[in-house]
């Protein structure tokens, strides 16, 4: 399979996934090593810099954590 993207961001999981990095693993599997990618859940944010830098935000119990998934 190709996908022509350097970020892949994956939402609105199936009931059968219990979680959600099954299905990051899955998709690394197909698509390769090469995107980056993350599962986003309700509340978190993506920011995509004017250089193309994209940036996950994820709300914690103990605030946000970042998470960079460019390869810049």
């Amino acid at each position: 399979m190709e996908c022509n993207t350097e970020h892949l961001i994956l939402t609105h999981f199936s009931a059968r996934i219990r979680d959600a990095d099954e299905a990051v693993l899955e998709a690394k599997e197909v698509l390769g090593q090469a995107h980056g990618l993350a599962s986003a859940n309700d509340g978190d944010r993506v920011r995509i810099d004017d250089d193309g830098a994209v940036t996950m935000l994820k709300r914690t119990d103990n605030g946000w954590t970042q998470h960079n998934l460019s390869h810049h």
